[in-house]
């Protein structure tokens, strides 16, 4: 019993990529994934609360626009375009780093744009 146990669930954490076409095996479910990143993403805002960028700021007009074009540069990727993006410029001059969320939220650095 415990046997059919693990391979039923083996069998529910394993996908098709969709680029590729092979069989792979995922550990958290794309709904788990989905809740972690709003965590991390609420968790970012909150660290970041008074620092962001406003959208009409050039700064943040310009990371949109590039972070645009790499999405339509990479248009056979359906999970790339059908998603919708946020992104995020912080003021914080003691980091360069940028990070993104699969649940569509894209955080941008100030510091890494100079």
């Amino acid at each position: 019993m415990t046997g059919l146990a693990i391979w039923w669930w083996y069998e529910r954490h394993t996908r098709v990529c969709p680029i590729t076409g092979r069989k792979q095996f995922v550990f958290l479910t794309e709904q788990h994934v989905h809740r972690l990143a709003a965590v991390v993403r609420n968790g970012m805002l909150r660290s970041c609360q008074g620092r962001l960028l406003p959208r009409y700021d050039p700064r943040t007009i310009r990371v949109d626009c590039i972070a645009r074009h790499v999405i339509r540069s990479n248009a056979g990727v359906p999970e790339l375009t059908r998603t919708r993006w946020n992104v995020h410029v912080v003021d914080n001059e003691d980091v360069a780093n940028a990070i993104v969320l699969p649940a569509s939220s894209d955080f941008k650095l100030l510091a890494r744009l100079k």
